[in-house]
């Protein structure tokens, strides 16, 4: 169905939103390299028709996928470059999550006095992404 609706063309931004949805599917399935394919040319088409908040969230599922393949370095590189755009943009929810994956990825280099502050930095950042209305909601519970 994703290759149907590619193939067709119809709104470019449709489109690469289909392709990072169908990289997710195959990152499911490991196929980690059709995945990684498919991340790529969203990748190379925020050059020609720019979208920051698109090209954060395919960095972010590439630098995942890569690091599944034990590909340590380069996950690092795509999940710092999301992570700086996420910073960019406000997007605390987007920084959070990368942030966690960074972490991880020094876990696995032994790098574990890097890995503890990626793991604090997101926590007022989750708090703050939540919505007002929860959080009061939640705070009373918590009483």
């Amino acid at each position: 169905m994703y290759r149907k609706f590619i193939a067709r063309g119809d709104d470019p931004e449709k489109v690469r939103e289909a392709r990072l949805d169908l990289g997710d599917v195959f990152g499911l399935m490991a196929d980690w390299q059709e995945a990684i394919a498919l991340y790529d040319e969203v990748i190379a088409s925020t050059e020609t028709l720019p979208n920051r908040p698109l090209l954060g969230r395919t960095l972010s599922r590439k630098g995942f996928i890569r690091h599944r393949m034990g590909e340590n370095t380069g996950a690092l590189e795509c999940l710092s470059e999301a992570r700086d755009i996420f910073s960019e943009l406000g997007n605390d929810a987007g920084l959070s999550g990368v942030m966690n994956n960074i972490g991880t990825v020094y876990i696995d280099l032994n790098r574990y006095q890097e890995a503890v502050p990626c793991w604090k930095a997101p926590l007022p950042l989750r708090w703050a992404a939540v919505p007002k209305r929860r959080r009061c909601s939640s705070a009373a519970t918590w009483v």
